[in-house]
């Protein structure tokens, strides 16, 4: 994944420059010879504020904070023990994302789809979503 920040001018236009590369997510072939994500597999979790940006990868409760130079201000971590992926948290995931189809005739390739991507041993210890508030404390979405 690259990371581009897009920034205000002094004439109120925008500037995008690019922070760097970052891996995004695991990839894994599927048993259909596709490659995707894995059911709660890892993903990048990333936020650029101000001039700062953080990211994790939700295989541990670590996330960095850098500055817009790339120089690492301080890490976030807390112990966390990772829970293992069960068939319920395997049938609860497929139900929600079944229910999103809004197309019948999708229903079929979608459940295809679903059944042939792996599943990971463990729930990430993160989402997604990472967010400064007013008081610049960061707050972490829970794997969901």
């Amino acid at each position: 994944m690259v990371v581009a920040l897009r920034r205000p001018n002094e004439d109120l236009s925008w500037s995008i420059s690019t922070i760097g590369r970052f891996p995004d997510a695991d990839y894994v072939r599927r048993r259909d010879g596709a490659y995707g994500r894995p059911h709660f597999g890892k993903r990048a979790a990333f936020l650029v504020e101000g001039e700062y940006y953080w990211n994790g990868f939700g295989d541990a409760f670590l996330i960095d904070q850098h500055d817009l130079r790339g120089i690492h201000a301080r890490r976030f971590e807390r112990p966390f023990v990772r829970r293992p992926v069960t068939d319920d948290l395997v049938a609860a995931l497929r139900e929600t994302r079944l229910a999103r189809i809004a197309i019948p005739q999708n229903m079929k390739r979608a459940r295809e789809l679903f059944d042939a991507a792996p599943t990971a041993e463990l729930v990430p210890a993160f989402g997604r979503r990472l967010i400064i508030d007013a008081t610049e404390k960061l707050w972490v979405e829970g794997y969901r």
